[in-house]
């Protein structure tokens, strides 16, 4: 037991002469999120915006909403010359809160092939949140409606989990008695 020490000491000490010779004493911590974990740079300094994370199922036959969550982070930018698709926010009356345009997850380079259309692809967006969103709704690039899916639900799960987040507050003091 007593050799396990001196290994340990020799490990500690190797451990913080690496991060000092990186630098890393010296730097803030970087902000932002990482995976899923927060790494805050000045405490109290949480940035608490947040986004609709969307997941379609794109094919020749259709599209299919696969996913829905709210998550905190900013939205992705998109490619602005591919306007394939349009994804719309809409809120529970139908009024249009927020637009994006998307490309065809479909498409493919391949070696020695060029350009390909896959049978199906996977469109993932971030798209900014906004309290009132209940639905999002894809177009193709002929304006017509490819699927609907449901954001209140994932608005909702999300405030369960995070029930101090101020959009979450105001969310239910919006609500009418009763509900």
């Amino acid at each position: 037991m007593p050799r396990s020490i001196p290994s340990l000491t020799l490990i500690v000490a190797g451990c913080a002469a690496l991060l000092h010779s990186t630098g890393a004493f010296a730097q803030a911590a970087p902000s932002g999120w990482f995976g899923n974990v927060y790494l805050g740079g000045e405490r109290g300094a949480f940035d608490a915006r947040k986004v609709f994370v969307v997941s379609i199922r794109v094919a020749e036959a259709g599209a299919q909403v696969t996913d829905v969550a709210v998550a905190y982070g900013t939205p992705s930018p998109l490619p602005a010359a591919a306007a394939d698709y349009t994804l719309e926010v809409l809120s529970a009356d139908g009024r249009r809160l927020s637009v994006r345009s998307a490309p065809d997850p479909r498409r493919a380079i391949v070696e020695k092939e060029g350009d390909v259309m896959l049978a199906s692809g996977l469109l993932s967006v971030r798209l900014d949140f906004n309290r009132g969103g209940a639905k999002v709704r894809l177009h193709d690039a002929s304006g017509k409606t490819l699927v609907e899916g449901d954001l209140a639900s994932a608005a909702n799960s999300f405030c369960v989990r995070n029930a101090n987040d101020r959009d979450c507050r105001a969310m239910e003091q919006s609500r009418p008695q009763g509900d």
